[in-house]
């Protein structure tokens, strides 16, 4: 009986030692596997260059891209800041007005009302971010696909100094109150007035 319960707790202790040399094996090849490593096998050609040249490597956006180099815009996106730029497909440049599309002044506007300082995921720990863009007018962050009116239809494109979201539809910058009077001027009689007050008088 002695020997039949020795033989019993021999047999135990080898499973044992199985089992921990198989935990052991496993621990190891885990722990070769340096985070850091898997971060520079990525193949992303984008992260390799900056926003404006990933923009350009992307279908769908040439019309965009041609309004960055018409604006000067390819010229700052190519600094060594961060950014994120929401671009409209070509489909929704199609759809600008093209009062827009041919003033200079307005265009600028337009193409910075696309483009903001900082990067900004569609991965955030808010709902709602309002981002200040280069057009000095501020947009909304909505959610994980929204920014302002247009809808995020691909997110999350990384390159070397920012990010960039395709968007469906374009930007327009919307008009300050003075912009709004002035533009009705001739048309309101309320906005004639009002920019007739030319006077301060205490």
């Amino acid at each position: 009986m002695y020997k039949l319960n020795q033989l019993k707790m021999s047999l135990l202790k080898s499973k044992y030692k199985k089992l921990l040399v198989g935990v052991l094996t496993i621990v190891a090849l885990v722990s070769c596997s340096d985070p850091w490593d898997d971060r520079q096998q990525i193949d992303d050609a984008n992260l390799k260059v900056t926003v404006d040249v990933a923009i350009t490597n992307t279908a769908g956006t040439s019309e965009f891209t041609k309004l960055l180099v018409q604006t000067g815009y390819d010229t700052i996106l190519a600094a060594s800041k961060t950014y994120t730029v929401f671009v409209p497909t070509n489909e929704a440049i199609a759809q600008v007005d093209s009062a827009i599309l041919g003033n200079p002044e307005a265009l600028k506007e337009f193409v910075g009302n696309h483009i903001a300082l900082t990067a900004f995921s569609s991965v955030r720990g808010t709902e709602e971010t309002q981002i200040k863009m280069f057009s000095t007018k501020y947009l909304i962050f909505k959610g994980a696909a929204l920014i302002d009116d247009a809808t995020i239809i691909d997110a999350d494109h990384y390159a070397a100094n920012g990010v960039f979201h395709v968007i469906n539809k374009a930007l327009t910058p919307k008009m300050n109150i003075w912009q709004y009077i002035n533009s009705k001027a001739g048309s309101s009689a309320m906005s004639d007035y009002l920019l007739s007050l030319n006077e301060f008088s205490i």
